[in-house]
């Protein structure tokens, strides 16, 4: 699969729809976020016309809940003061209502979701296009007995692409945007946030190598190698998800709020 970040530079464009960004960037990722609920690779639901309505919209809306509420502030805080900085100005509350502004997150959620299934519907064998473009399904190389077509480059491509299009979409917006004075107490030093961030990533990495090896079967070829890498690379997503809500917990539990606590909202306004 593409990387699932990736799939929210397809939010970058679909901006000039006005619609709320952090709903257009969920949704352009929430298909896939049944492989990390699961801590699974397989798809069930996420990526189908159904699971638009049952699976895509709900969870979306529960995934902005639970980031504008308790883990976009946390994560603020981890971020270099510089972009701290030029965050903070652009905070604000993130509302649900009233109901046209609730509609509109509905529908920026539907819509990157759709996107989400039209990009991968051209980098997954037995898609709809890839079933109806020969092209992308031609081999170019050939590993043991494992044949990699157009299709599983354009996985690995597209999900580089996409990723180097968030970066200069944030640098732009970055650049662009007016210098402000960096907090005057900062929430955490430079080597605590290296810390926290490190520490979270470190307990992703061993637990999705953990659920990786265990779910190893006796030999080893090919296709066992993918499976090897998609169940560990999800698997750490999952083990990072929650070592971030854990963190952001004791964050609000511990952190009194004060005029000088760092506060997030999505670098592009709304």
């Amino acid at each position: 699969m593409p990387l699932t970040i990736s799939h929210a530079a397809a939010a970058v464009p679909l901006r000039r729809f006005r619609l709320p960004t952090s709903a257009l960037i969920f949704g352009t990722m929430v298909p896939d976020f049944e492989f990390f609920l699961r801590m699974n690779h397989e798809r069930v639901i996420g990526h189908t016309p159904i699971g638009l309505l049952l699976f895509c919209i709900p969870v979306g809306l529960l995934g902005l809940v639970i980031f504008h509420n308790l883990l976009k502030h946390p994560l603020l805080s981890l971020l270099p003061h510089k972009h701290q900085a030029k965050l903070l100005p652009v905070a604000q509350q993130f509302s649900f209502f009233p109901p046209r502004r609730f509609g509109a997150i509905v529908l920026a959620l539907l819509i990157g979701a759709v996107s989400h299934i039209l990009w991968d519907s051209f980098t997954h064998e037995g898609s709809w296009f890839v079933e109806r473009l020969a092209l992308l399904r031609v081999p170019l190389l050939t590993i043991g007995e494992r044949s990699l077509k157009v299709c599983d480059f354009l996985q690995h491509g597209s999900s580089a692409i996409g990723f180097a299009i968030l970066v200069l979409a944030y640098r732009k917006w970055y650049l662009q945007t007016p210098k402000a004075p960096e907090p005057a107490r900062p929430l955490f030093s430079r080597s605590t946030r290296l810390a926290v961030f490190g520490g979270m990533s470190g307990f992703a990495c061993i637990g999705g190598l953990a659920y990786g090896f265990a779910a190893l079967p006796g030999h080893t070829d090919l296709d066992v190698a993918q499976t090897f890498i998609a169940t560990t690379v999800v698997c750490s997503v999952s083990a990072f998800l929650a070592a971030w809500i854990a963190y952001s917990v004791i964050w609000h539990t511990l952190i009194p709020r004060t005029e000088d606590s760092p506060t997030v909202s999505e670098p592009f306004a709304n």
